[in-house]
């Protein structure tokens, strides 16, 4: 009896302690998970914004003066942006539903070849949020700041930005996270009720998109890349905690509604060499719409479109 008790006491003092440790296992493992889910609060989705490509003076033209782009494809406006620092610049702008493409003409560019790729967050705080998670990731020579839009009545604030710092003078390529400020949207639509004003990149492109015709949004990019700006993309990509593949010696990253394709590096090109789209419901025929012969758009079967350029 005092021998099983004994055995009985030494069981439920293992028991004890067993359950002890997988307490202390689990509540590890929930801690982890907290923390986990509060870093994630500090990162919001970041989406694709818009591209820009440099491209040029023949090419350029064909783009502004096409008749299926205009009629058939999407709303495409030429405009003057003027910004702060007494800063402006004129480009060709493509719309769909919640991004868009900038065109600029090379023959009136100092830095020929330049192109880019905006990324943004739809949240009030969101830049500051990611800069908090970035900067505590250990990640250095980050800029965050605020660009201005110049009006009529005077300099209103536009977006929040946060971007690398250059660290390379021959880099081509331009990153950077952009957050509309909810001021300039209310001054952008001063008939809608300032309580329902959001920051989204729909309501941002709102005025600007056509539904009634083809095009709706981009959904891959393609860039070939030198060295420096292969890995900095794709450093800056897991930051925003996009998911990242080897594929070959290509690199595959699939972000909110968007696919990012970089190709093998490259000693001497960068630039983006396709961009594909969704389509709209609108009726069409699968054809090829040449802009000089660097530049031609494809439309699939698949109510996708794929723009190629030459770089």
């Amino acid at each position: 009896m005092y021998y099983y008790h004994k055995s009985l006491c030494k069981k439920i003092e293992k028991e004890k302690i067993k359950s002890w440790f997988i307490f202390l296992a689990f509540s590890t493992l929930l801690l982890s998970c907290e923390s986990t889910e509060e870093s994630n609060l500090h990162k919001p989705l970041i989406y694709l914004n818009h591209v820009y490509l440099t491209i040029d003076s023949t090419t350029y033209s064909y783009v502004g003066i096409s008749e299926f782009l205009q009629k058939e494809f999407a709303l495409i406006q030429t405009k003057t942006i003027q910004a702060d620092s007494n800063e402006s610049w004129t480009g060709t702008y493509i719309f769909g539903k919640n991004t868009y493409i900038e065109f600029f003409n090379s023959g009136k560019e100092e830095n020929q070849g330049l192109f880019g790729i905006g990324f943004g967050v739809e949240v009030i705080g969101g830049i500051d949020s990611l800069y908090q998670s970035i900067t505590d990731s250990g990640k250095e020579h980050i800029e965050k700041g605020v660009r201005h839009l110049r009006t009529e009545t005077g300099e209103i604030p536009w977006f929040y930005f946060l971007n690398s710092i250059k660290e390379d003078s021959g880099s081509l390529l331009s990153t950077w996270v952009m957050e509309y400020d909810v001021e300039y949207m209310k001054y952008k639509y001063p008939d809608i009720d300032p309580e329902k004003i959001s920051i989204t990149r729909e309501l941002y492109n709102h005025k600007s998109y056509e539904n009634n015709l083809l095009l709706k949004d981009i959904i891959e990019i393609e860039l070939a890349l030198k060295e420096f700006d292969h890995n900095k993309l794709k450093e800056e990509l897991k930051l925003y905690g996009h998911q990242i593949e080897q594929e070959g010696e290509m690199i595959i990253v699939n972000g909110p509604d968007i696919k990012i394709i970089l190709r093998a590096k490259l000693e001497n090109k960068s630039g983006i060499c396709r961009i594909k789209f969704s389509l709209t419901d609108k009726k069409y025929e699968q054809q090829t719409v040449l802009f000089g012969n660097k530049s031609k758009l494809i439309l699939n079967t698949d109510r996708t479109a794929e723009w190629h350029f030459s770089i």
